[in-house]
């Protein structure tokens, strides 16, 4: 850590905005959490898609006035960028005793610990003799972990010398360690974003992989050597820059009507780079022995059955009273839930997902928080997963499991899965990240009507056909 938070200046308790999510901003919050001190309610940056990957609610500027906040503290080492950033403020109407900034001092080590997620660089690619050195960062959440494992299969193509490191968000380490495990190239998870940013210039091309490729860092200079795989990488990188980069919070949206356009999906938008050439979706999900056994004794008795989720991402300053634009209603999943116990009434229902969230009423089996591979094999052996679009449907698709799919905002046409049942109904749809806000309704309905015009009789109706189809042997 290298900056202090200007904890004097905020009374205990506060609910605070941080302004600025980068390497400051972080610091910030870090402390503040350690120490208990205040509550974050969320961070600002004007490019808030860049910093998916932390666990807290990263919006842009233009949300900040509907946030209920004491304080806006500025996260930023330029006094003439955060009197700029004050300016703004002000002109939004927040109350200049509201917002906070003081020049930034050196840290004193006694008042915080270092991080512990730093991974020693002599362990990294670029430290290993005989490999090109390459890294990648994924942003986003677990869905994102498993598109980008096929895209990395892509790149490990390129050539038989590279070692790739992969950076992602610290709680995601442990699942993409197992999503990776195996391969030979693959050198270190890390889960330290910093670390990736500080050192991307170590490797010979390092590469953010969000819903479209960034290059961080390319240095051909270093294996001219390899004319094949130089020249490959100069046009990744001439490609990056004739397309757009950084295309974050609006230019997020702008990127989802290009590929509709050109009909690429998340898997294969980045076959407009050199390099990629994804033709399917698939990819190897690694299964835990010990975690089959352990699933294997507690569902025993239940043969058949399928499982539903109703949660979404919560990053700390969102709560579970506080849905996601593309939540489907609470109300609706209770008489789905009805709905189908009347009409199959052997086959159970288990509410899967992550824990903090409300039982729907009826299930037979609440089965929240587990790790996830006891997950792997709860959606594994599922007759049918009915979830909106996210990381369990994802998993479920890969591991070969029918998903009934809800889509409102998210762009169906960029995230469906073709082999899974995608509905979505009424005329509002696919307005994600329209004004920057990977979160909300651009129209700010409170149930968006995208999701409200998928009626619970649609669900049902579509899970009938599927279990009518297994019944006749054409499905599983």
């Amino acid at each position: 850590m290298k900056y202090v938070f200007p904890f004097r200046y905020i009374p205990r308790d506060s609910r605070i905005a941080i302004y600025g999510a980068g390497r400051v901003g972080q610091e910030y919050l870090w402390q503040v959490r350690e120490t208990q001190y205040a509550n974050v309610v969320c961070m600002v940056d004007v490019q808030p898609e860049e910093y998916r990957e932390l666990d807290i609610h990263v919006i842009c500027p233009s949300e900040l006035i509907r946030q209920k906040v004491d304080y806006v503290v500025i996260a930023m080492a330029s006094e003439n960028m955060a009197n700029d950033v004050k300016k703004n403020l002000a002109e939004m109407g927040i109350s200049p005793t509201q917002i906070v900034f003081k020049r930034l001092r050196p840290t004193d080590p006694s008042i915080v610990r270092s991080p512990k997620s730093i991974v020693a660089e002599d362990t990294l690619a670029f430290c290993k003799k005989e490999c090109i050195p390459m890294a990648v960062r994924i942003g986003g959440g677990f869905g994102d972990l498993i598109v980008c494992k096929r895209l990395i299969e892509e790149l490990l193509a390129w050539d038989d010398d590279l070692r790739v490191d992969v950076f992602v968000a610290p709680h995601q380490v442990q699942f993409m360690e197992n999503l990776l495990a195996g391969s030979p190239k693959i050198g270190r998870v890390v889960g330290n974003m910093d670390q990736f940013r500080a050192l991307q210039d170590r490797y010979v091309a390092a590469f953010s992989f969000g819903i479209d490729l960034d290059v961080e860092a390319c240095h051909t200079e270093r294996i001219l050597e390899k004319k094949q795989l130089c020249s490959l990488l100069e046009a990744i990188k001439d490609a990056d820059t004739a397309y757009g980069h950084k295309l974050y919070g609006m230019l997020a949206y702008v990127h989802y009507g290009r590929c509709k356009k050109d009909g690429l999906s998340r898997y294969t938008a980045y076959n407009r780079y050199p390099g990629f050439r994804v033709t399917d979706y698939r990819t190897k999900v690694p299964l835990d022995h010990a975690a089959g056994v352990r699933f294997q004794e507690d569902f025993q008795s239940v043969p058949r059955y399928i499982t539903i989720n109703y949660g979404w991402d919560m990053p700390e300053g969102r709560t579970s009273s506080q849905p996601q634009a593309k939540v489907w209603p609470f109300a609706y999943w209770k008489q789905l839930v009805q709905q189908l116990k009347e009409a199959w009434p052997d086959v159970a229902i288990v509410q899967t997902g992550a824990k903090g969230f409300p039982h729907v009423p009826g299930c037979d089996r609440y089965e929240q928080g587990h790790d996830w591979n006891y997950v792997k094999w709860l959606l594994k052996e599922s007759l049918l997963h009915i979830d909106i679009e996210g990381g369990l449907v994802h998993l479920a698709t890969q591991l070969g499991t029918k998903c009934i799919v809800l889509f409102g905002p998210s762009p169906m046409q960029y995230y469906a899965y073709p082999d899974n049942i995608n509905l979505r109904a009424g005329t509002c749809h696919d307005c994600c990240c329209l004004d920057g806000d990977f979160f909300s309704c651009y129209l700010r309905q409170e149930q968006p009507e995208c999701m409200r015009a998928i009626t619970p009789e649609m669900v049902a109706k579509a899970a009938q056909r599927y279990f009518e189809s297994i019944e006749n042997g054409q499905e599983r």
